[in-house]
């Protein structure tokens, strides 16, 4: 915004045209009136002696109304857009919330109902907290494979699976593929935006929030222990959009658009959260977590992390 606005008080100052004839009125266009209201409006509420509005804030009051949206859109995370609207003259009220429309328009992102008490501008800031933290991940190395999302939203594969013949997506028997080679799963024609690959088993996300798995069964999700030869999709969170899933060691954490924190496959040390060390075969709702805004989690080899919209981080396992 201060680059902005530096830029434009380094052009020549436009000069006001001279007031219309005695008897004649010209209407005012709308972006006139709406300068006027929000200079009238636009002060700062926690210092009632602040200075009056500098050059630079008169030039920004002066901007299209589209282009003060297109500046909140562009500011680099949610938490800014939050900040500058608590504290600038001019980018406040609903100019803030069609920036934070347009950011999520451009994100392809959808922030859903809030929970009941939430307060709306809190929970869409979460939202976008969410997103800004779980950027898409178009390429992932397991411990000896890679997975990658082409152009055309499509998945391949390569690398070595002599003890784990499932961990490549090409179906039983494929044990080793040198280059990268598209998976013959169509995924039921689903796009895939982001991918993550364990030593055991790798997860792909779909565009509408499916999440889908393949390798060893006991950290695939399905509630058995038969290995996942190609994708499939993990039916346990059909109703839920899955914003983000990380692969452990031999196990999953994933972060639900509700806010929830799910994790399943094997238990040892503690590594699920769910206070034991019980193997998971389905996706359980971590409960530990459910009074806290999760934005992102990571898994490891035996434990996992989980940053919350505060900047708390919470650990388990070993």
């Amino acid at each position: 915004v201060s680059q902005i606005a530096r830029k434009h008080m380094s052009t020549p100052p436009i000069s006001t045209p001279p007031p219309p004839a005695t008897g004649a009125r010209r209407a005012a266009s709308p972006l006139l009136l709406l300068t006027r209201r929000r200079q009238s409006r636009c002060s700062v509420a926690t210092d009632p002696s602040a200075s009056p509005p500098t050059a630079a804030t008169s030039l920004l009051f002066a901007l299209p109304f589209e282009l003060l949206i297109r500046i909140i859109s562009l500011l680099p995370c949610a938490v800014d857009v939050a900040w500058t609207a608590a504290v600038s003259r001019v980018f406040r009220d609903s100019l803030a919330d069609e920036g934070m429309r347009l950011r999520e328009q451009e994100g392809g992102y959808e922030v859903p109902n809030a929970p009941e008490g939430e307060c709306p501008k809190k929970w869409r800031l979460f939202v976008a907290l969410t997103h800004d933290a779980n950027r898409h991940q178009r390429i992932a190395a397991g411990s000896a494979h890679s997975i990658f999302v082409d152009e055309h939203a499509r998945l391949s594969s390569c690398g070595k699976a002599a003890y784990l013949p499932a961990l490549l997506g090409h179906g039983e028997g494929v044990r080793q593929i040198m280059t990268p080679t598209r998976l013959a799963s169509p995924l039921d024609g689903e796009r895939v935006v982001s991918v993550s690959a364990g030593p055991r088993c790798s997860y792909a996300l779909t565009a509408r929030g499916g999440l889908w798995s393949w390798g060893r069964g006991a950290c695939s999700g399905h509630g058995d222990e038969a290995h996942q030869p190609q994708p499939r999709e993990i039916d346990a969170f059909a109703g839920l959009r899955v914003r983000a899933v990380s692969a452990g060691g031999s196990h999953g954490v994933a972060i639900t658009a509700g806010g929830g924190v799910w994790s399943w496959g094997v238990g040892t040390d503690g590594r699920l959260g769910h206070g034991d060390y019980q193997n998971q075969r389905l996706p359980q709702r971590i409960a530990a977590l459910d009074s806290q805004r999760v934005v992102a989690v990571s898994a490891g080899g035996a434990h996992c992390l989980a940053l919350t919209s505060d900047g708390a981080v919470f650990s388990w396992g070993y």
